[in-house]
């Protein structure tokens, strides 16, 4: 045999069976990160999915609050144009008493 011949052997009968095994220990992380990878991106998900609802739930409050701080503020104008009222009638009946004695 020659020397190239001999190196030739030696690399199909040495180098090569641990280069496919090199390589099939590499798919095989490759599918164990991809099979993480997955499931990180599934959690992600879940928990975007939880923000989403929060914020729907925030909002959907925040526009409740607002609205009764609206009718509240409704109800305390029209309190003040009674009380206004009631103060213009009292000073009106004050003016009137000594008339009528």
């Amino acid at each position: 045999m020659s020397t190239i011949e001999d190196i030739r052997q030696v690399l199909q009968d040495f180098i090569a069976p641990e280069l496919r095994a090199i390589s099939a220990r590499i798919d095989s992380f490759g599918q164990r990160f991809d099979s993480r990878l997955e499931a990180i991106e599934g959690r992600f998900t879940a928990i975007d999915q939880r923000f989403e609802y929060l914020t729907a739930t925030l909002n959907a409050q925040f526009d409740s609050t607002y609205t009764r701080i609206e009718s509240l503020g409704k109800d305390i104008s029209q309190v003040r144009e009674l009380l206004d009222f009631d103060r213009r009638l009292t000073r009106l009946e004050a003016r009137q008493s000594p008339l009528s004695q």
